[in-house]
């Protein structure tokens, strides 16, 4: 199964591309995130390999834009993890997610693998990176599964070290469409489109 997605971000201008394929025993994503943070342009362009139960397996992360910065990491899909030197990164012991800023998708990824029924709930250990900086910092996230709404599955999720939570929908394929006030799937059009009168004329130059 192959597929392509398109985000839209909704506090800054920016776009991505996602680039999805399934085959037989691995799942590639290959995306590329243009915007702004803090008013300074950036480029990020990174390919996540999972096996077939959405346990991520591989990370190659790239900064395209003023000082480019290369991040390489490798699971055994049990929380332990290598760097592109083959060294262990002892701060993600136990971490069995990555969950990379100025994208809505690795939400998706955690999903995936946790595979909750309606109105169950679970947490996890995630590795949060931050774009363009790619800092690493080991964060506990737990999942909601609210229930479904509008031809969407409606997540909430809470960041247990940051004091953050948030609502997110999602369709049966497992990949967000709507992340209120943050990111909005443009291509292909969802259901679900929040409030994007915000971004509307960026909207309507994507979708149209």
């Amino acid at each position: 199964m192959e597929k392509n997605i398109i985000w839209a971000h909704l506090l800054e201008p920016g776009l991505e591309h996602l680039h999805y394929y399934e085959g037989s025993n691995a799942i590639t994503i290959n995306s590329l995130i243009v915007g702004l943070k803090e008013n300074e342009p950036f480029r990020v362009q990174y390919e996540i390999i999972c096996d077939s139960s959405w346990r991520i397996r591989r990370l190659n992360l790239y900064t395209l834009n003023g000082m480019q910065r290369t991040l390489e990491l490798e699971s055994d899909g049990m929380g332990n993890w290598l760097n592109g030197r083959g060294e262990e990164v002892k701060s993600m012991r136990g971490c069995l997610n990555l969950d990379l800023a100025e994208t809505p998708f690795t939400n998706g990824i955690a999903i995936n693998q946790l595979g909750l029924l309606p109105g169950a709930a679970a947490e996890i250990k995630v590795a949060h990176i931050s774009i363009p900086e790619l800092s690493i910092q080991p964060l506990r996230q737990r999942y909601t599964y609210i229930g479904d709404q509008r031809h969407n599955r409606v997540y909430h999720c809470e960041n247990q070290y940051r004091g953050s939570a948030a609502e997110f929908y999602m369709d049966d394929a497992g990949m967000v469409t709507d992340y209120p006030g943050t990111f909005i799937r443009v291509w292909p059009k969802a259901g679900n489109q929040g409030n994007v009168s915000g971004n509307s004329a960026l909207l309507n130059m994507v979708a149209y």
